[in-house]
């Protein structure tokens, strides 16, 4: 799980609940309908991680996930 390239600069996500590849920046899958994580915002730094993030990739602070 987690952020792809592809031959093309679309960038995907894999949907957790069926593993389709989907826009990185859809917010529910268009095969299943499982919704999509967001990012996760820093609340130190402000900096957007990987819905997946323990820690902020800028500052080191957990992201409480």
């Amino acid at each position: 799980a987690g952020l792809t390239g592809e031959k093309s600069s679309t960038q995907t996500i894999d949907c957790p609940g069926c593993g389709e590849a989907c826009d990185s920046g859809a917010r529910f899958c268009s095969d299943c309908g499982t919704a999509i994580p967001g990012e996760v915002r820093c609340e130190r730094c402000g900096n957007m991680n990987e819905p997946d993030a323990k820690f902020c990739d800028q500052c080191g602070r957990s992201t409480g996930v």
